[in-house]
């Protein structure tokens, strides 16, 4: 009899290392041998024959995808016993730093420009939009970074931004 589990078992992101357990036992106490299967997507990516009892899987695998793993235990004597585990890859959504504003002091003929720096686990690629604040009312929202106190703001308003980072399935 075997059973296999999954580590993570959820949530596994694309830079995870997945490790697939078997627990194995044989009525006649016979010594059995493990074989691993792994499929990414339906695809065998790796196979082995091992007297261990775990495996492992790095690297192979991008967000929304369905890895398995498969052990097959034999006794040599003709008795197998097979189970799957599997998990799907989650997305990570991106991060964007603290924005900074430039300049530091600013009056109301001068252009805000917002300052960040973004990232994707998944190296995915990102659109990042500004939405630009003044007295809490949003004034402009779009890709564009900079803010005209000629257009948009006065003396004595004050002024922030939001930043969003979007890599197609999370922001």
């Amino acid at each position: 009899t075997v059973s296999v589990s999954l580590t993570p078992s959820s949530g596994a992101i694309s830079s995870d290392t997945l490790t697939c357990a078997a627990s194995a036992s044989d009525d006649d106490g016979d010594t059995m041998t493990t074989t691993f299967a792994w499929a990414v997507a339906g695809t065998t990516v790796s196979a082995s024959s091992t007297s261990s009892l775990s495996s492992t899987l790095a690297g192979a695998f991008v967000a929304g995808d369905l890895v398995a793993c498969t052990a097959t235990t034999t006794d040599g004597k003709g008795g197998s016993d097979t189970d799957t585990a599997s998990t799907t890859i989650t997305n990570t959504a991106p991060t964007v730093s603290t924005p900074s504003l430039s300049p530091s002091t600013v009056y109301t003929n001068d252009t805000l420009s917002a300052n960040v720096t973004t990232s994707d686990a998944e190296g995915d690629p990102l659109t990042v939009t500004y939405d630009w604040y003044v007295d809490g009312s949003s004034v402009q929202d779009g890709a564009d970074n900079t803010l005209s106190g000629v257009l948009y703001f006065d003396k004595n308003q004050t002024v922030y931004v939001i930043v969003t980072a979007d890599d197609g399935t999370d922001t």
